[in-house]
């Protein structure tokens, strides 16, 4: 089970960014850079505004909805 990032070590990294490293890096369908910009589209299609996050210590990406990240679900 993945360690959950420590607050201090995330920043929020644009769509646009995200994009341009899959594209300069490889482009393969199943890299982590697809899989982020994947669950991306995913949100836009509920309606969701996507924001990616960078956890800087283990250089790992995450794609979260801006509606609920941060907040408890039930």
């Amino acid at each position: 089970m993945k360690n959950i990032p420590n607050i201090e070590n995330l920043i929020v990294v644009s769509e646009k960014i995200v994009k341009e490293a899959w594209e300069a890096i490889d482009k393969e369908p199943d890299s982590g850079f697809a899989v982020v910009l994947q669950a991306a589209e995913e949100y836009k299609a509920a309606n969701m505004t996507p924001m990616f996050i960078l956890d800087q210590r283990n250089m790992d990406i995450y794609c979260f909805a801006k509606e609920t990240f941060g907040k408890k679900l039930h």
